[in-house]
């Protein structure tokens, strides 16, 4: 009997490999493999060179190129947003789409907004609680070791997302850039919608990689507004349009690709696409 206890303990300590004193990549000590998973890693395809680079174009400077860059337009886009918040009226009739283009009748610049202040006030300082908390989804100290702040941030970020969709197609009809803004609105907002209402039940669902799969779409989707503000004057010099026509081209652009890139990037740091990142999923 005590023999078979000995061989019993021998082959269970075989089965598994002990944790060595490595740590993990956020910190934390790296997980117990058994031979089995060990296995499976080796049996993965070898990488060419070429391969490795894609991969850490894909797994790091990627994620990490689009975190900073979209932290970093927040910084005018949300100075931008603090004119509507405050009701500067000058200010909101000097940047007017109108205004850039040179049309004489200065009474009717941003005429729209103005009439409408309330609901612009309201979009617009939702739309700074978006930007601050949004980003914060997305940093892995946070998520991983902040959890209660990292829940209460995450819904703030859908709520006010929410109500920004609702209240974004409301004001199209208003803008100067109308009447190709309500298209556009009557696309994003539900695509949003649609995405982060996914996110949300996937999380409650305890799916967490279908959680993060939706989280990287619902911000892209919402991102593809702030995106705008750089890619409208390119726009207006490119193809010699009047700025309200350049912002709806943008908007267009803005918004597809930020679709297809999300997705893409999704197939390819997830899916194995492109096989790039070796996956046993299918």
């Amino acid at each position: 009997m005590a023999v078979q206890e000995r061989h019993a303990a021998a082959a269970s300590k075989a089965e598994t490999v002990q944790p060595t004193s490595h740590v993990g990549t956020n910190g934390f000590p790296a997980p117990t493999k058994s031979r089995s998973e060990l296995k499976g890693e080796a049996d993965q395809p070898r990488l060419s060179p070429l391969q490795r680079r894609a991969r850490h174009f894909i797994t790091s400077f990627l994620p990490n190129f689009w975190w900073w860059a979209t932290v970093i337009l927040s910084v005018p886009f949300a100075a931008y947003a603090m004119i509507y918040v405050l009701a500067y009226e000058p200010a909101i009739r000097e940047i007017s789409p109108a205004k850039q283009d040179g049309l004489p009748d200065t009474g009717t610049y941003s005429q729209g907004i103005i009439d409408h202040m309330l609901l612009w006030q309201a979009h617009s300082l939702l739309a700074l609680v978006y930007l601050v908390t949004a980003p914060l989804q997305f940093i892995d100290r946070v998520r991983l070791t902040r959890v209660p702040f990292h829940r209460a941030s995450g819904y703030a970020f859908l709520a006010s997302g929410a109500i920004l969709a609702v209240t974004g197609v409301v004001m199209s009809p208003h803008s100067e850039m109308a009447p190709g803004f309500v298209v556009t609105s009557a696309i994003l907002a539900p695509a949003w919608l649609f995405s982060a209402g996914n996110a949300l039940w996937s999380i409650k669902q305890k799916r967490m990689q279908a959680h993060r799969e939706w989280m990287i779409r619902t911000a892209a989707i919402g991102y593809s507004v702030v995106y705008v503000r750089p890619v409208a004057p390119l726009m207006h010099l490119l193809l010699g349009t009047t700025n309200a026509e350049a912002s709806v081209t943008a908007m267009w652009i803005c918004m597809l690709l930020s679709f297809a890139g999300s997705q893409l990037y999704i197939e390819m740091r997830y899916h194995g696409y492109g096989g790039v990142i070796p996956t046993n999923r299918r």
